[in-house]
């Protein structure tokens, strides 16, 4: 079994303004996200799953990338504070979501563990199980609350953010859209040096941090298995 540092993330992509699914107090009120957040152990989340394999994240680009800002790391689960931001959102509890999932069995097991950390807080979470590509096509056409997703990953971190992040982004599902996250993200397109663009990433991460439109989860590893005859093989990040 080889085990190999990877370029991918899984993320829960909100549905901030992406047609009349985005009008749910999800969607509209950034307390409610936060609390959702504060509900995930991200630690316990890939214990469970994946046997403590990924490296818990909340920014797309994993440690080993130059572009990786190790100021922005999760928030240690609390479930009393996210009952707290809840009460002062005004939300009546249980607070309904609906987290879109593709039909693979461990992200659906991803599914009912965050289903069980949220429940402690207040929300009442139902999975909605779809086939992969149907998926990706109610995300595209804005028919989901919460969407949960991973991206393959790319070596530069603007393939990991601009599409995601930006107003006009492909892959900006849920129509997330800030003027300032925005200006970064074009501006880090216009820099060469890794620091410079490091820095603008940080604030980029900053900023997402505040609004909550994805609630990243994991970086991935590339995990491959082979008989022991096998010799010479060599493991690349996009696996």
């Amino acid at each position: 079994l080889m085990v190999g540092d990877g370029l991918g993330n899984q993320a829960i992509y909100i549905n901030t303004g992406n047609g009349p699914a985005a009008n749910t107090v999800l969607g509209q009120n950034v307390l409610v996200r936060q609390a959702f957040d504060l509900t995930i152990d991200r630690a316990a989340l890939i214990q469970v799953v994946y046997n403590g394999a990924f490296i818990p994240a909340v920014q797309a680009n994993p440690p080993t990338s130059p572009f990786f800002v190790p100021g922005i790391q999760p928030t240690p689960p609390d479930v009393a504070k996210a009952r707290a931001l809840l009460r002062q959102a005004g939300v009546a509890t249980p607070v309904p979501v609906v987290i879109t999932v593709p039909n693979s069995p461990e992200i659906q097991q991803a599914a009912e563990v965050i289903q069980s950390m949220a429940a402690e807080a207040g929300f009442e979470v139902k999975i909605r199980s779809m086939e992969f590509a149907s998926s990706l096509q109610a995300a595209y056409q804005g028919e989901f609350q919460a969407y949960l997703i991973g991206w393959s990953g790319r070596s530069d971190a603007d393939g990991n953010m601009w599409q995601m992040l930006h107003t006009g982004g492909t892959f900006n599902y849920g129509k997330y859209s800030s003027a300032a996250v925005d200006r970064l993200l074009d501006d880090a397109r216009v820099h060469s040096d890794p620091a410079e663009r490091r820095e603008l990433y940080r604030q980029v991460w900053e900023q997402e941090r505040k609004d909550l439109p994805q609630i990243y989860l994991w970086t991935t590893r590339n995990i491959v298995g082979m008989k022991k005859t096998l010799t010479g093989f060599v493991q690349v990040p996009d696996g």
